[in-house]
Order: structure tokens, then C-alpha cells, then sequence
């Protein structure tokens, strides 16, 4: 095998799978990638067994002569790859297999050659259907789950049994991205653009370390949320797929908690409060607030 690809399309999808390799792994393979070309598209998969992360790619046909029988499946270091490939400079690069062992990868006159492992040892990437899902948008999602990390438990990133260490998306006629510690609760809408099947489910919870793989993501288009059985989530962004199982818990209950807390409701001007609270946060972590009339009143606590 021999296939000159762009550069920065190469180093983008390996890019998009660094989040889920596992660093000092008990299973040696999940600091690794399988990489996979077939009728002209690189693959690259990534995995922690817990979410798993898919980036592909179309081949420039006008740089490469006949692609249509060739089919490759190898196994390398994650890290090690991008880092080679992160270092070149020219616009195209050559990527190599010989004897069924080695990789290389040529780049104006700088050649690199290292070991690969057989596909087989790579654990398998999971299937979820696509019968049952929604269509959101990609900005306005990765948006909302920002403004609401604050309110997650202390130490949430990885993927937990804790419920409060991760996110509630409930979905009404818009989606709900909740997430508690149990002392603060946030709660940010995001549009639902479409709807697909008839089966979707009133909420799942999943792991931040899902968003944090998408936040690697620079797209501005539409996304799509799979639900399959319900026991998993498959999220698509353009030629870029994240698998993760869902959390098999039970969220805490923050409607209740909204609707008792709309019953003493008033509108403040945004800049005044931050001004006020910036101002007594000097002395005190802690707020008291009071409503006297019509002004609201700040005091440390």
C-alpha cells in the first residue's frame, strides 16, 4: 500500500480520537489507533472501551493512480502517529505499508518507518441503529453543555456510575442539557431541529467525557443523536462518529425543583448582578441574597 493523502485532513481525524486513548492503559491497545482505508477513505478509530471515537477522510483521487482494490486495516500508537505527522510541513504526505508489518510515512524527503499490529487485536467498534434520534446543531449543543459544567460534581470528566457526575439530556419539544451536584442545578435549551422515529426516550443520562471528545470538534453544521437500544448513544458531526454507553441511573428529579423555585421569580439586569457580586466575592465565597421590595441586596455570608 501506498496513498498520498492532504496533510491537514490526516492530522485533523487523528486529531479527533486523542481524547479517548488511554495513556498509561492496563490494556496496551487502547493507547493505540486502527487505521483503515477502503474504497478511498481513511478511517481512524480510537477507543477507551468506554466511548469510543470514528474521523474519516476522503483521499485526493488526482494524487493517487487506482484505489479501488486496495483495502488496509493496521494498528498503531496514537500519539506517536500524530505527533509525526503533526511535525511535517508539506501539504501532502505519503502513508506506506510493506510486508505486513511496518508504516511509513514519507514527507518532502523526511521518511519515518515504525512497527503496526494486526487489526484483529483491536477491540471492536460498537453499533448502535439509527432508527430513533434527533437533529440538533452543533454550536448551539457544545454552547449549552458549557454553560452548564459548572454545576457538575467536583471530579466529573471520566466516565462514571455516580449520577452526579454527569449530564441529564431530557428531550421535550426542545432538548434539556441538565446537570447537579446536588447543591447547584443548571439547565440550558438547545433547539430541536428534527426529529427522527417515533421511539425517542423522555431522558438519558451520559458522561462529560463524551462532550469533551466533541469539544475537540471544529464543525458549524448539524447534529445527530442515535439512541439504539437504549443502553447506548451514537453522536454524528459531519464524517466523525462518538459511541458511548449511557449511564444506567436514575437523575435526580430537577423539574421539581424549577417549578418550586419559579414560584419566587424576578428579572435583574445581568450586568448589575455580576457587578454586585464581583464586588462582595472580594471578602466572601459565599452570597447571601435578599430581596426587599423591588431591590435585590447582596451580602457576604
Amino acid at each position: 500500500m501506498q496513498i498520498t493523502v492532504k496533510r491537514s485532513d490526516f492530522l485533523k481525524a487523528l486529531y479527533h480520537v486523542q481524547g479517548v486513548l488511554v495513556k498509561n492503559p492496563s490494556l496496551p491497545i487502547l493507547s493505540n489507533v486502527l487505521i483503515s482505508f477502503e474504497k478511498g477513505k481513511f478511517t481512524i478509530f480510537g477507543t477507551n472501551l468506554d466511548v469510543s471515537v470514528k474521523s474519516s477522510f476522503d483521499v485526493d483521487r488526482s494524487k493517487n493512480s487506482d484505489l479501488k482494490d486496495i483495502v488496509e486495516r493496521f494498528v498503531v500508537s496514537g500519539k506517536l502517529i500524530y505527533d509525526i505527522v503533526k511535525g511535517l510541513n508539506e501539504e501532502f504526505i505519503t502513508v506506506s505499508r510493506r510486508d505486513n508489518s511496518h508504516v511509513g510515512i514519507r514527507n518532502d524527503g523526511v521518511y519515518y518507518e515504525f512497527p503496526s499490529l494486526p487489526s484483529n487485536e483491536f477491540p471492536s467498534f460498537p453499533v448502535v441503529s439509527e432508527d430513533t434520534g434527533v437533529v440538533v446543531s452543533f454550536v448551539e449543543f457544545i454552547n449549552c453543555v458549557k454553560r452548564t459544567r459548572y454545576s457538575l460534581m467536583k471530579g466529573a470528566g471520566r466516565y462514571s456510575g455516580n449520577t452526579l457526575e454527569n449530564y441529564c439530556l431530557s428531550f421535550n419539544e426542545d432538548l434539556d442539557i441538565v446537570a447537579t451536584d446536588g447543591v447547584r442545578l443548571s439547565l440550558a435549551k438547545c433547539r430541536i431541529i428534527d426529529k427522527i422515529g417515533k421511539d425517542i426516550p423522555q431522558s438519558v443520562v451520559i458522561s462529560p467525557a463524551v462532550f469533551d471528545v466533541l469539544r475537540a470538534f471544529e464543525f458549524g453544521e448539524e447534529m445527530f443523536l442515535f439512541f439504539g437500544d437504549g443502553r447506548s448513544i451514537k453522536i454524528k458531526v459531519g464524517d466523525c462518529e462518538v459511541l458511548s454507553k449511557l449511564v444506567d441511573s436514575t437523575y435526580p428529579d430537577y423539574e421539581r425543583v424549577l417549578n418550586e423555585s419559579r414560584e419566587k421569580l424576578f428579572v435583574v439586569l445581568k450586568s448589575e448582578l455580576l457587578s454586585g457580586l464581583k464586588r462582595v466575592s472580594l471578602i466572601s465565597d459565599y452570597v447571601k441574597m435578599v430581596v426587599n421590595s423591588s431591590i435585590l441586596k447582596l451580602y457576604q455570608y
